[in-house]
């Protein structure tokens, strides 16, 4: 599949969801679902541990303003 779009319709069409493991690769957590108006593939992790990403304005709508910005915070209870 050769056109952007299309290609990004079918990224779309399947449920997004994160999965976070920690520093030593243990997995901590699975399928946390993503906002679908968020651009997952650009994600980062802040100096504080947060998932930080913006908002897909070709998905969600165009702010000409402003940007919307997603943080999640991952909070672990432990063993």
């Amino acid at each position: 599949m050769s056109d952007p779009a299309q290609r990004r319709e079918l990224v779309y069409s399947f449920p997004l969801e994160f999965a976070v493991f920690d520093s030593e690769f243990g997995l901590r957590a699975v399928d946390l679902p993503i906002p679908k108006s968020m651009v997952p593939f650009e994600a980062l992790v802040d100096k504080k541990g947060q998932i930080v990403a913006l908002k897909d304005q070709e998905q969600a709508g165009v702010e000409e303003d402003f940007h919307t910005v997603y943080k999640f915070k991952m909070v672990y209870g432990g063993e």
